[in-house]
């Protein structure tokens, strides 16, 4: 609905205050949206026969009566042809949803005039409930308590009940619906709407984000943001919903998102019943967004501590999209509820409404075609014939999906028979080529035996322009351009030689040499480059030119092996060289190790000729030298560390030292 609007004001524009109307149709108007409207309402597909004439009057009257004013109190149904005395909210919707109401709709859609009130009531007094003549509620209620006269010609017009508009100039206006407040019909019936002040309160949760203001005189008066952990990273969706959902998380992040949801609750209950309690119950409007299972925090009949109760004539919905729960969002949603949108002059906005109507009909023809489709298939049976009526149709059905079904399984082998040019060549000798390939065997002697298993003739020339042309997903390669991504140098040498174009690229736009694997399988290409070319000049020189088949060396990207210098030559001869030189020598000193040993074996040589015995003996004095421990001279205590040594002794410390020397005097 917002693509109609053009250009957007506010509504403290001075402009609003004098020289506003109501949005007025014709006659001849109402005639074309009634039938589109109403048809597009009745979705059981049954045939309608409308009674123009009749249906017309009433418009007639119901416009006449608009336009004289009707009293404050007194709103007219034209569903019922009754008023409705008193125009409050919850009046209307007891009489909206009243089955007498209802029942009157079905019997409009239908063609039917309306019944009186006690004729209602009679037939469900004579009846279990309300009998067949009992419907949904009407689609033509609001919320806001509008007028039903205007919000019945908006919804025929496929205005809906979010906007009120109004015209000014010969433009069309619109408001947001939900700026009325309590007792409030329309924008020229209320023009205090543009001279008070937007004071309101603007309630937002979502994600573990609240955010909340109190605007007074257009001026924020008390604000307020809180942010809590309760919904998990990149998941979606609270702990609560989870849990409820059955699953039953006992992780130290479930548990802090339930004590955060649980703390959130509070916090917000706290602040809207406690702290802005005189502020809230200030506010002519309170404006709410959060999901379904939230409402309860704000909302509750049974909660004494809910700062709001069900039936609070001040809810209003937001009737636009909201982002993340932030102050600069509250103040957001404030300025943009108080916008006035513009839709054109009228005869512009009719028009676009005659498009709207067009939609409306196609359709409403759509759902009555689907109802007749499902009204074909009867819900009961009187007796046999019926069951075998329907036994046959479903049979005829089941054979109709199996036709379908294999005329499809036709068309798609016959797709894929154009898609594949190679049908002769079957899965088990496809498996074998691409092993050969793989295999990289020398001169390419594992593809020369997959080739000499085949017969002589077409079948093997099949073969050949498999190897050469076949394609693969996913990127459109040839075989050659596997045989060089996998590094076969054999294999890609034996494919160049069998005709395989080295000149086809891929879809990314690369050919083989591109994808080679390795300077090994690139210097490949570049030989085989040179070879051909040396015999297509011989092929010049003895007049034989043509016969060999065109390479595109451009598009196939191989460079001709680089040619090298003297002084490169002469470099790689040094190198060579050098090389052999450090051979030489290694094997020298090699043989000399093995005529002369080292002192490290000639040590282990001589280990090896003792006797057991001595063997023996080397190990017991080795483990008593490791086991010795010692001690000082003068206290025989065990010494750590570096003795101090006096007259060939050693000693813990020099008060040992000391000791020896007055005792031995020396």
């Amino acid at each position: 609905r917002c693509r109609m609007s053009k250009r957007s004001s506010t509504i403290r524009d001075v402009r609003w205050t004098a020289g506003v109307e109501p949005l007025k149709r014709s006659s001849a108007k109402i005639k074309e949206q009634i039938p589109a409207a109403t048809a597009a309402s009745e979705v059981g597909g049954a045939s309608s026969s409308w009674d123009f004439e009749e249906m017309m009057r009433q418009a007639q009257q119901v416009q006449h009566e608009q336009d004289e004013g009707l009293p404050d109190s007194t709103v007219l149904c034209s569903s019922c042809a009754t008023q409705v005395a008193g125009a409050e909210r919850a009046q209307l919707l007891e009489h909206y949803a009243s089955g007498w109401h209802r029942a009157n709709v079905r019997r409009t859609l239908r063609g039917k005039s309306p019944i009186g009130e006690e004729d209602w009531e009679s037939r469900v007094e004579g009846s279990d409930g309300e009998g067949g003549e009992r419907g949904d509620a009407s689609d033509l209620s609001s919320d806001s308590g509008a007028d039903c006269t205007e919000e019945h010609t908006n919804a025929l017009l496929g205005l809906g009940a979010a906007r009120t508009y109004f015209v000014q100039q010969a433009t069309v206006f619109s408001v947001f619906s939900a700026l009325l407040r309590d007792g409030e019909t329309s924008v020229p019936s209320t023009p205090s709407l543009f001279t008070r002040p937007l004071n309101c309160a603007v309630i937002l949760l979502a994600g573990g984000h609240f955010a909340a203001g109190v605007f007074e005189n257009d001026r924020l008066v008390v604000h307020r943001a809180i942010r809590r952990y309760t919904v998990r990273a990149k998941q979606g969706g609270a702990q609560s919903a989870i849990d409820k959902s059955g699953g039953c998380s006992k992780s130290a992040g479930a548990n802090l998102r339930r004590y955060n949801e649980k703390m959130l609750r509070e916090e917000i209950r706290e602040l809207l019943g406690k702290k802005w309690l005189a502020q809230l119950a200030a506010a002519p409007l309170v404006f709410l967004r959060c999901a379904s299972y939230q409402r309860d925090i704000f909302i509750s009949d049974d909660d004494k501590d809910a700062p709001l109760r069900k039936r609070d004539a001040r809810l209003r919905t937001i009737p636009f999209e909201t982002k993340r729960p932030l102050l600069d969002e509250v103040k957001r949603t404030w300025e943009r509820l108080g916008e006035v949108h513009e839709h054109g002059p009228i005869e512009e906005f009719e028009k676009t409404m005659e498009e709207r109507r067009v939609q409306l009909r196609k359709r409403s023809t759509a759902l009555q075609r689907k109802g007749r489709r499902n009204e074909e298939v009867p819900d009961t049976f009187d007796d046999e014939q019926d069951l075998d009526e329907e036994d046959s149709r479903r049979e005829g059905r089941w054979r109709e999906r199996k036709e379908r079904k294999e005329q499809e399984e036709r068309e798609a082998a016959e797709e894929k028979a154009t898609k594949d040019p190679f049908l002769e060549i079957d899965q088990d000798l496809r498996n074998a080529v691409y092993g050969a390939i793989r295999a990289n065997e020398k001169e390419g002697t594992a593809i020369d035996r997959v080739l000499k298993g085949v017969d002589e003739g077409e079948r093997k020339e099949e073969l050949l322009r498999y190897i050469r042309e076949a394609r693969f997903p996913p990127i459109n390669s040839c075989l050659l351009h596997i045989a060089a991504a996998s590094g076969a140098e054999h294999s890609v040498k034996y494919m160049l030689d069998l005709g395989a174009n080295p000149a086809m690229r891929n879809a990314e736009g690369k050919a083989p040499y591109n994808c080679s694997e390795g300077k090994i399988v690139k210097g490949v290409f570049s030989a085989w480059r040179a070879e051909w070319e040396e015999a297509e000049e011989e092929e010049k020189e003895e007049g034989q030119k043509g016969k060999r088949r065109q390479i595109d060396w451009v598009k196939a990207q191989i460079p001709l092996p680089a040619e090298k210098s003297a002084e490169q030559l002469a470099r790689e001869a040094e190198k060579k060289k050098a090389k052999r030189d450090r051979q030489k020598v290694k094997a020298m000193v090699k043989k000399q190790e093995q005529r002369h040993p080292s002192p490290p074996q000639a040590k282990k040589a001589a280990y090896l000729a003792l006797s057991d015995r001595e063997k023996r003996a080397l190990a017991i004095e080795a483990r008593l030298a490791k086991s010795c421990v010692s001690r000082c001279f003068m206290c025989a205590g065990t010494i750590s560390g570096t003795p101090f040594e006096y007259c060939a002794n050693r000693f813990c410390s020099t008060a040992c030292v000391a000791n020896h020397r007055s005792k031995t005097g020396v």
